[in-house]
């Protein structure tokens, strides 16, 4: 409901198809058939849109939400990648010294509009959504920690409570629920290839 209220009617559209999606997963959990629907819900186009835009508006509102909070985050990050118009929004916002103001324009330049690669606040948002603890694991040399994953040395950035602790402890300060309610949450673990992430399986 918060999510309908806030964007436009269409939404109530992703909300149902994520329900619907979710449910079905649900039901399969458990049977061999589970690989199967979960690779059909991410692989029909028009099914996984309508994931896809659930989870960004999703993100978008709880980022809004929490401007006090990510504001001087997003203030304090590289720029260089953003479009020229999305650099101008932000910016103005920083130097109007609004806290919603630099989280509404990162949110309708960066996180709403498909296609826009995502980076840590999407991921950060996520874990505080859905009580996730995610793996990113890079195959070059920019993340914070180098592991072995099999026969392959790969680097790993990873968002749970520790590593996120000194953020997280700054989050809670302004966040009704902690950053992480459940530290024993499920693990998620993805591959960052340029423009996208593919989830694995890690053994």
């Amino acid at each position: 409901a918060p999510l309908v209220q806030q964007f436009w009617d269409y939404m109530e559209d992703f909300v149902e198809v994520t329900e619907e999606t979710i449910d079905e997963v649900l039901k399969a959990v458990g049977t061999p058939n589970v690989a199967k629907v979960v690779m059909d819900a991410v692989s029909v186009k028009g099914t996984a849109d309508y994931l896809i835009y659930f989870l960004r508006m999703a993100q978008s509102w709880f980022l809004r939400g929490h401007a006090a909070a990510f504001s001087p985050f997003i203030a304090g990050t590289d720029m260089d990648s953003l479009s020229p118009a999305a650099q101008t929004k932000i910016l103005n916002a920083i130097a109007d010294g609004s806290d919603q103001g630099i989280v509404d324009a990162f949110c309708e330049s960066q996180v709403e509009p498909v296609g826009v690669d995502s980076d840590q606040f999407h991921i950060l948002s996520l874990c505080a959504l859905f009580n996730l603890r995610v793996e990113v694991v890079y195959l070059d040399n920019n993340a914070m920690e180098e592991v072995e994953r099999g026969s392959m040395k790969c680097q790993v950035h990873s968002f749970d409570e520790s590593v996120l602790a000194g953020m997280a402890g700054q989050l809670n300060g302004v966040m009704k629920e902690p950053l992480f309610s459940n530290p024993e949450g499920p693990n998620v673990a993805v591959l960052y290839r340029p423009g996208h992430y593919e989830i694995i399986c890690l053994h």
